[in-house]
């Protein structure tokens, strides 16, 4: 498998890597537009600034998976991601880009999402225990069976305040 692997900077759109064992990989900046990750190992991988967009990450486990930005002016970008029923615990996503990205049945228990860009996700039936949403809008988030009730900074606005 790809345990440890270094693919900082890689090339990897549109690769197939569903299934593959990609725990404690160095994936920083990687480009994995389009990958295929559905199932994959991703537990402890180092995904910081790596380009995600239409990646499938479709039951991936994220598990403290580092998807944050190391410089300003720089982030990590997963819009439009499928992390459907993924687990993401722990996983930094401070200030990332994920715009119109799938994160229902997502376990994101303790993530830090402060500043996160996610206008137009999806979070039906995730699991927000402890998930931090300092500075993160939102109005246009579907929280429908969401556990927003132990989540911080939550700033739902008036017509979502039924969600708690």
């Amino acid at each position: 498998e790809l345990q440890q692997v270094q693919f900082e900077r890689a090339d990897l759109q549109g690769a197939d890597l569903s299934q593959s064992d990609l725990s404690g990989a160095q994936l920083c900046n990687a480009l994995l537009i389009e990958a295929d990750l559905r199932r994959s190992k991703l537990q402890g991988t180092d995904l910081r600034d790596a380009h995600l967009n239409g990646a499938n990450l479709v039951d991936a486990d994220l598990r403290e998976a580092d998807l944050t930005s190391r410089h300003s002016g720089g982030f990590a970008v997963i819009n439009r991601a499928r992390l459907h029923g993924a687990r993401l615990q722990g996983a930094k996503l401070a200030g990332v880009w994920a715009s119109h990205t799938d994160f229902s049945d997502a376990d994101l228990t303790g993530v830090d999402m402060t500043h996160a860009v996610i206008g137009g996700s999806s979070m039906r039936h995730a699991v927000l225990t402890g998930t931090d949403f300092m500075g993160v809008q939102l109005a246009t988030v579907d929280l429908r069976f969401a556990n927003v009730s132990e989540a911080r900074n939550v700033d739902l606005p008036s017509f979502k305040h039924d969600l708690r």
